[in-house]
């Protein structure tokens, strides 16, 4: 029988997961302000898809917010 000296428990919150309409008005405006290079496109594709989907969802919705108290 093993023994366990230690153990941990990582605690993920549910992000508030941005609608899709929502994402994608977000990022047409970034687009067409400038805010997001043509060129940057597809690497943002690729490392937007390659991320979970928590980890999506929270940077949206952090990009989201930081945009709307810019504005």
């Amino acid at each position: 029988m093993a023994e366990v000296d230690q153990r941990s428990l990582k605690i993920i919150p549910k992000p508030v997961v941005p609608a899709e309409a929502d994402l994608v008005a977000f990022m047409q405006q970034r687009i067409e302000s400038g805010n997001l290079d043509a060129q940057d496109i597809p690497l943002r594709l690729v490392r937007y898809g390659l991320m979970e989907s928590h980890d999506f969802a929270s940077e949206m919705h952090e990009r989201m917010e930081l945009a709307k108290e810019e504005s």
